[in-house]
């Protein structure tokens, strides 16, 4: 998988031995920083909601989902995002739809009709 925030997390893994304790805020500015074409308030706000703590390797997981997402490259079949976790994003978008590129909220909608969400 060529995805830059899997291989942000194994570098913090590595150096820190992978004892995550203390390291969710980095992974947190790692996913913010990779979403850069997003508002930088959304951005935070996704990667508070995606990366909660609860389940690392989970997180990781919807990490990668989510810069592939960002980046237009997601795919769905493969996607570990919950039912949940669309809902939080179309509410997000939502809120923020003004500032973003119309051609990525068109993308991200028609993968909220592929999924009826919507």
């Amino acid at each position: 998988m060529n995805n830059e925030f899997l291989r942000q997390y194994k570098r913090i893994g590595k150096a820190c031995g992978w004892d995550f304790s203390g390291k969710e805020g980095e992974l947190k500015e790692v996913l913010v920083h990779l979403t850069g074409k997003f508002p930088e308030d959304m951005s935070w706000e996704i990667a508070e909601n995606i990366l909660a703590g609860e389940n690392l390797e989970l997180e990781v997981q919807k990490g990668v989902d989510i810069q592939d997402l960002h980046n237009g490259e997601l795919n769905e079949s493969q996607s570990v995002l919950t039912e949940k976790d669309w809902q939080f994003l179309k509410e997000i978008v939502n809120v923020y739809a003004a500032e973003l590129d119309m051609e990525w909220v068109t993308y991200f909608m028609q993968i909220l009709l592929d999924r009826e969400i919507i």
